[in-house]
């Protein structure tokens, strides 16, 4: 759902090779019919053929360069003041889209939760379901959060640089694009 005046820039990045993009991206449009949100929709596509996409849907077609290219894409792509980042194996709960814009209502940042989706799953860090936390500049970085469910007001994370390309996977540091994002979000003077 695409609108000018859009709340929340939601940025899915993709490689195309798996089929659940489609699930994230119906979630993230649910999640926002559900909280009444106007956002937008940016599917960042590093696959071979472009998809057939829900209308209002952006797609922003990339060579396969890795997550943390796509990611920066998506956020230069992006209007809303708020730009939240899924990735294409996940989707959201019909009320995130609503805690996102709560969360990020005094905070440059936020990082939920990532529950495991069916009997088999894992998550790849432990889910705190308590209050929300501030974090001080000496937290450690994965206990701030992950990649799978973040997100940032828009004008801080430029200002930070966005994902260093160095990280992630498909660049030559394979993971961690998160997590260096996070050490340079605390590290920041207040």
């Amino acid at each position: 759902m695409k609108s000018p005046m859009a709340n929340v820039s939601v940025v899915i990045p993709s490689l195309g090779d798996r089929p659940d993009w489609r699930a994230a991206v119906d979630s993230v449009l649910e999640s926002a019919r559900s909280c009444a949100t106007a956002a937008e929709v940016i599917l960042v596509w590093q696959g071979e053929e472009l998809p057939e996409v829900p209308p209002g849907v952006i797609v922003e077609a990339i060579r396969p360069v890795g997550v943390s290219y796509a990611r920066n894409r998506g956020a230069e792509r992006a209007t809303a003041p708020i730009v939240a980042y899924i990735d294409d194996d996940e989707v959201v709960d019909p009320t995130w889209i609503g805690k996102v814009v709560e969360g990020l209502a005094e905070v440059d940042a936020a990082f939920g939760p990532i529950e495991p989706f069916g009997e088999d799953g894992r998550p790849h860090c432990p889910t705190d379901f308590g209050e929300t936390r501030v974090f001080e500049p000496d937290a450690l970085p994965w206990v701030v959060g992950s990649g799978g469910n973040m997100a940032f007001q828009r004008q801080a994370l430029a200002e930070m640089g966005g994902f260093d390309l160095r990280t992630g996977p498909g660049a030559i540091g394979v993971a961690g694009e998160e997590t260096d994002l996070i050490w340079r979000l605390l590290d920041r003077p207040r």
